[in-house]
C-alpha cells in the first residue's frame, strides 16, 4: 500500500489568535508538527484556503470555487472592509486574487508601496461593469480637519492611520456572517512573510434587524458581569470608527 502523507493537526477551535505563517516557518516546519496549528497564512485567515486540503477547517475556511464565480464552496461573498497603515495592493492581488469575488470592497490605508496605484486602477478595470465595486480611501489624521483624508474634527500633528484589520461579510447555508480579523501586520510581503506577526480571526453571526426573526446563535457571546457592563463596547467603537 502507498503510504499516505500525515494530515496536519486541526486548529484548536477556541484559540482564535494565531501567528502569520512566515516564509521561515513554512519552510522549517513539517506538515505534522503540532505547533503548526498556531500559524495561519493570509489566505487561510481571510478564508480562501484550508490548511489540510480537506476543503474546510474548524474556522470555516473553504477552497472549492463555485460555477457562478461569486463564492467558494457554499459560501457567497458580500462585502469586505480592509484597513492598514502601509499597503501593497499588488501583493494583495498576488496572494488573494479571489478578492474580486466580493460584491463591495472598501480599503482604508495610510500609505501605499510599490506599484499600488497601478494595481488599484487594474482592480477597478477588472470589475468594469460587473456591478461589483472597490473604493480606496486614504486617511491622514495630520491633514486639516473635515478634509477628504481626515474626517475628524481635529488634526493630530504626528498622527497616522495605523489600524490593521479586516471585516468580511458572507452568507453560508442561509446565515449571514461576519469574519473579523485584527492583526499586527501591514498588508505587505515583508511584514506578513518575513516578520513575526499575530492575528485574531473569528466568525460571528450577523445581528437580526428589529422585528425580524432571531439571527444565528452567537457561541462567543459573553454574559453580563453587572448592570454597568457594556457588552457592545467593541461594536460601538467599530461603528464610530
Amino acid at each position: 500500500m502507498e503510504a499516505q502523507s500525515p494530515m496536519p493537526p486541526r486548529p484548536h477551535p477556541f484559540v482564535p489568535f494565531r501567528l502569520f505563517c512566515s516564509t521561515a516557518v513554512s519552510k522549517g516546519m513539517a506538515d505534522d508538527d503540532p505547533c503548526k496549528q498556531f500559524f495561519v497564512t493570509l489566505r487561510e485567515a481571510i478564508g480562501f484556503d484550508d490548511g489540510d486540503g480537506s476543503g474546510r477547517n474548524d474556522r470555516g475556511c473553504f477552497v472549492n470555487d463555485d460555477k457562478d464565480g461569486n463564492s467558494l464552496g457554499n459560501r457567497a461573498f458580500h462585502w469586505l472592509v480592509i484597513t492598514s497603515f502601509l499597503l501593497d495592493v499588488e501583493y494583495l492581488f498576488e496572494e488573494l486574487p479571489e478578492i474580486i469575488k466580493y460584491q463591495k470592497v472598501i480599503v482604508y490605508y495610510g500609505s501605499v508601496e510599490g506599484n499600488s496605484m497601478q494595481a488599484m486602477r487594474q482592480w477597478e478595470q477588472v470589475l468594469g461593469n460587473s456591478g461589483k465595486t472597490v473604493e480606496f480611501i486614504r486617511l491622514v489624521p495630520s491633514d486639516p480637519p473635515y478634509s477628504a483624508t481626515n474626517p475628524l474634527p481635529f488634526k493630530l500633528p504626528y498622527g497616522v492611520h495605523h489600524s490593521k484589520f479586516f471585516l468580511s461579510g458572507y452568507e453560508e447555508e442561509g446565515k449571514h456572517m461576519c469574519r473579523i480579523g485584527i492583526h499586527s501586520a501591514n498588508l505587505r510581503r515583508s511584514d506578513i512573510e518575513r516578520k513575526t506577526q499575530g492575528i485574531y480571526v473569528q466568525d460571528f453571526p450577523a445581528k437580526a434587524p428589529k422585528k425580524q426573526a432571531a439571527a444565528a446563535v452567537n457561541p462567543y457571546k459573553r454574559a453580563k458581569v453587572d448592570e454597568d457592563d457594556d457588552l457592545r463596547q467593541f461594536e460601538d467603537d467599530l461603528i464610530t470608527y
